[in-house]
């Protein structure tokens, strides 16, 4: 399995942070969202350390067992990101993101109970229909109660009700499938498969604040059903697993311009963008090119340049989004352009998250592909 330094590994995490900002309340009360409720960096201020650890720093990817929760960590995302199309040839896109937040430990006294809350849950899905520039979406929160809700190790699978992320016990290439609902409007079930190998974070010899991985690339089959039947979707697929001391963004006025792209030349891309809204202070950019080879390239300020072309203004938030871009680096020249503008997440913290077509040019040989862009910040 391949490796990358910690620095380009930082892009994964803290692009995969983006979503953590959001208001819940204390295990003892509702975890839904409300009006003048603490956001997540008040609650987890306010949970102990004490027993969690950091990932050791000669850690070293082991699969399937890392496909499941480390409870010694305090924090942990899952995240899948795909671009499928259905029998009639219409482009889709589906999200899935779920976090976990250890609140007591695992070293702590056994639990006396399966109501007795150790973890709290957050997770997310999204079906985004470039036909009918429609996003359909829905937010659950649990408390890590037994059968309900997290990582069930004897079935390899992470749920929360009826959504569900099974992991296959088939090694390194395990096979992943992902079931979920939105409401009544959608169901929906995809079977994932690696086509390439999974991307290691390199802890490199230091104490690393997070460790995990990411499969750039899977195979995607499966069914959807929107109340008309179920309809067979193909695509591919992005997952990222990140656990430890995971950064957490909100503390000041900075915007998050995260790119995953998958190359039909077998790349893919990812870079995240991190600024001030204001303007003032440095622009930062990290990434990698994953080439078809397994070759990783890593990208900073000085081989990447991310530049804006177009905005779209949210009605929700009245802020301006960043949707279309520019990707300048080493002999590539690309842009990127949402399949429709209005790809809105209104979550309890919102943000623009959606599937983007690929057009330019790599050594001089035209290139194009799909992904995902993710915007967080512009309302603040």
């Amino acid at each position: 399995m391949k490796k990358i330094l910690l620095a380009v590994g930082a892009a994964f995490a803290v692009g995969v942070a983006i979503y953590w900002v959001l208001p819940i309340q204390r295990p003892e009360v509702s975890l839904r969202s409300g009006s003048g409720e603490p956001d997540l960096v008040s609650v987890l201020a306010n949970i102990s350390d004490e027993g969690f650890e950091r990932p050791p720093s000669d850690w070293q990817l082991k699969l399937p067992e890392d496909h499941g929760a480390h409870d010694i960590s305090r924090t942990e995302t899952w995240q899948v990101l795909t671009h499928l199309t259905d029998e009639n040839g219409d482009e889709l896109g589906f999200q899935f993101l779920f976090l976990r937040i250890g609140t007591v430990a695992p070293t702590a006294s056994p639990k006396e109970s399966i109501w007795d809350v150790r973890e709290l849950e957050r997770a997310h899905v999204a079906l985004l229909d470039a036909n009918s520039a429609k996003v359909t979406q829905e937010e659950r929160f649990g408390r890590g109660i037994t059968r309900l809700s997290g990582f069930d190790r004897d079935a390899g699978e992470l749920r929360l009700d009826n959504w569900s992320l099974r992991f296959g016990d088939d090694g390194a290439q395990a096979t992943l499938t992902l079931y979920a609902t939105i409401g009544d409007k959608a169901a929906l079930e995809l079977v994932m498969r690696p086509a390439k190998p999974a991307v290691a974070l390199e802890p490199n010899g230091t104490d690393a604040p997070f460790a995990g991985y990411s499969m750039t690339r899977l195979t995607v089959e499966g069914t959807l059903d929107k109340g008309h039947g179920k309809k067979a979707v193909t695509g591919t697929a992005w997952f990222d697993h990140l656990w430890g001391e995971l950064p957490l963004p909100g503390a000041g006025p900075v915007a998050l311009d995260r790119l995953q792209l998958q190359l039909e030349d077998g790349a893919e891309i990812s870079a995240v963008r991190s600024h001030r809204i204001d303007g003032r202070g440095a622009v930062a950019v990290n990434g990698a090119i994953f080439e078809p080879d397994g070759e990783v390239i890593s990208l900073d300020d000085e081989t990447i340049q991310m530049i804006a072309s177009r905005t779209w203004q949210s009605p929700s938030t009245g802020a301006d989004y960043p949707i279309a871009w520019q990707i300048l680096g080493p002999e590539m020249d690309i842009s990127i352009e949402p399949l429709f503008d209005a790809q809105w997440l209104d979550f309890a913290v919102p943000l623009w998250s959606g599937i983007v077509r690929v057009r330019g040019s790599r050594a001089q040989i035209p290139v194009s592909g799909f992904g995902t862009l993710q915007l967080t910040g512009y309302e603040q």
